[in-house]
């Protein structure tokens, strides 16, 4: 069974936004682990961001290992609804 190049692409770009996402949720431990105030109320939107960009990118990897269309519709739904949200958050705020 071939692989298409687009199939390549999405598996690497979802296998370094997974190591991202561990960081970012690393990140977020080391902010709980800082007694500064700011600092402090940031620890779970952090961590909570990091897991849920850590969860997409797990969807699209196995949609991209396996081939699985619907996983791959799922993740493109999910991150296109994440960016969304984020979009109006930074907008807002």
């Amino acid at each position: 069974m071939g692989m298409g190049t687009s199939t390549f692409v999405t598996r690497w770009i979802n296998f370094l936004t997974m190591l991202l996402a561990i960081a970012v949720i690393i990140f977020g431990v080391w902010m709980s682990t800082h007694h500064d105030g700011c600092r402090k109320s940031l620890t779970v939107p952090v961590i909570g961001l990091g897991a849920v960009i850590f969860l997409i990118s797990v969807v699209g990897f196995l949609g991209a290992l396996k081939n699985i269309s619907i996983l791959l519709w799922i993740y493109l739904i999910t991150l296109f609804f994440v960016l969304v949200g984020i979009l109006v958050f930074t907008v807002l705020v």
